[in-house]
């Protein structure tokens, strides 16, 4: 009998349900989730990358469903950056 692999979360984001839900009634064809990495500086000085998250609604030709639409950001769980 084959073992079951065990599977833990590597990284886990956060967004406002509150704020998904606005983007989800402008009926956005897709909503794409962009990763990036930001440098931060460090409480004792220097600087550590950052994982960040934005959601973003776009229509089926790929641009976004508003004009004004910067997308949403999502928090990092446990919440806060490296100080």
């Amino acid at each position: 009998m084959a073992k079951k692999s065990g599977r833990s979360p590597a990284f886990e984001f956060e967004f406002s349900g509150a704020e998904l839900k606005k983007l989800l009634d402008k009926e956005p064809a897709k909503v794409v989730f962009t990763v990036s990495v930001e440098a931060v500086d460090k409480k004792g000085g220097g600087q550590v990358g950052a994982l960040t998250i934005k959601a973003k609604g776009l229509s089926a030709s790929g641009k976004p469903v508003t004009r004004a639409d910067n997308g949403i950001d999502g928090g990092p769980k446990p919440p806060g950056l490296p100080n």
